[in-house]
């Protein structure tokens, strides 16, 4: 790093003495609440893309449309949720997102047509994609040494939502049909509003911060050219990920599989999801604290690896094995991508960063299960997955694309400081 140019200016930041502290802790639980809530009902939602087949009598893809859409308002929503917590705050902006996701799971359960439940699963992902950006955003304003580990610790709490409401949604479902277990998903939302009234600001002081114009994690304004391969690696992954949870199922009932067994797969993937983001978080905070992006990159490739083994399983041993091969490596690459937004962006870009990332997931997420699911009507179901497998590689490349340059940029730097 090079210190030849540098500044102060004042900024408005936490005070120093209560980051890290008891209240920090207390908010980092508050949002893996909110974040479990947002993120693993959205995973865990393949249980209702077969009701939605039987009920209105309609193809895979219309169906995944349902899911894509709920996924793709969820984060198309981040530049609103952007602004909310800039005007708001992040406990009232969180408040609000619970408040409007739960009407939206309460009017579901009156839906009559599939148009209705996907316009109303739009409004649901909005409610979630309100509380994104407050979310990804506690990590930078209540930690400061324990940064990345409360980060990966938060990320945690997707794969911990999967493993928590697969079996309630398919107890909801059975004991009360889909339309009651929506009623029961409103209340159980609530909670988000709950969680979000914790989540209160810290004493904030104006204090002077350094700034390194010449390093690459503190510029002014970051190359285009990084910012298009994040959010290309973050397209990738939301697509190929979304497509897995809607059509693994779906591709397990075709096999024969009971649905206990696929209670018993899923949850297995929750486990190992949180398992890998936990692991990832320990990792990027010790040995892999500079090295975060090529975790990233890694992860991301042996996702397209599990599709492919996906789409050769036929026995409940195979798709065990198969889904916790998923589980981990999914959950590796959501346990790093957001410290390796603020490894490569730095703390002043982070928000802006995520918004844009968090925009191309909805892209994602809005159109790859969508066009896998229309492979799978015209080719067979085993093309849902290979097509997810060549998404998520395509990532994979963009991800190691970003990492050299990292890692190209500060050998230059490095260079330039010994010259000077």
């Amino acid at each position: 790093m090079s210190f030849s140019s540098l500044s102060r200016s004042p900024t408005l930041r936490p005070s120093e003495g209560v980051m890290d502290g008891r209240h920090s802790w207390l908010v980092l639980i508050a949002a893996i609440v909110v974040y479990t809530h947002a993120l693993g009902m959205g995973t865990a939602y393949g249980i209702y893309f077969i009701e939605f087949m039987t009920e209105f009598d309609v193809s895979m893809s219309a169906a995944a449309l349902v899911a894509s859409i709920m996924y793709g308002a969820t984060t198309a929503t981040a530049p609103i949720s952007s602004l909310l917590y800039r005007r708001l705050g992040s406990q009232k902006t969180i408040m609000l997102g619970g408040l409007v996701a739960s009407f939206g799971f309460f009017t579901c359960s009156f839906a009559s047509s599939l148009r209705q439940v996907a316009f109303i699963h739009g409004i649901i992902g909005f409610g979630f994609g309100i509380t994104t950006i407050p979310i990804w955003s506690v990590h930078t304003e209540y930690f400061d040494r324990y940064r990345n580990l409360a980060l990966g610790i938060l990320t945690a709490g997707g794969g911990l939502g999967l493993f928590i409401f697969s079996p309630i949604f398919t107890y909801l479902i059975n004991e009360y049909t889909w339309r009651g277990s929506m009623l029961l998903n409103a209340a159980i939302t609530l909670h988000v509003v709950g969680a979000g009234f914790l989540i209160k600001p810290l004493q904030k002081t104006t204090c002077k911060v350094l700034l390194v114009k010449d390093d690459v994690s503190c510029e002014k304004r970051f190359p285009s050219e990084k910012i298009f391969l994040f959010a290309m690696s973050a397209l990738c992954w939301a697509g190929s990920g979304q497509t897995f949870y809607q059509m693994m199922p779906t591709l397990a009932k075709h096999h024969d599989i009971s649905e206990s067994m696929m209670i018993v797969i899923t949850s297995a993937i929750g486990a190992t999801d949180i398992f890998a983001r936990l692991s990832a978080a320990v990792l990027n905070h010790t040995l892999l604290r500079r090295h975060t992006v090529f975790l990233y990159a890694m992860a991301l490739f042996m996702v397209a690896m599990t599709q492919l083994a996906v789409s050769m399983c036929a026995s409940f041993e195979s798709f065990l094995f198969a889904g916790v091969c998923f589980g981990c490596s999914f959950g590796l690459t959501l346990g790093s991508y957001g410290a390796s937004a603020f490894d490569v962006f730095g703390f002043e870009h982070f928000p802006e960063v995520i918004g844009i990332a968090t925009f191309a997931c909805s892209i994602g997420g809005l159109t790859i299960p969508v066009l896998a699911g229309y492979l799978g009507d015209t080719y067979g179901i085993v093309w849902t997955f290979l097509f997810a497998a060549l998404v998520a590689v395509t990532g994979s490349i963009g991800c190691f694309a970003l990492a050299i340059r990292k890692h190209l940029g500060q050998s230059k730097q490095l260079i330039r400081s010994a010259a000077a």
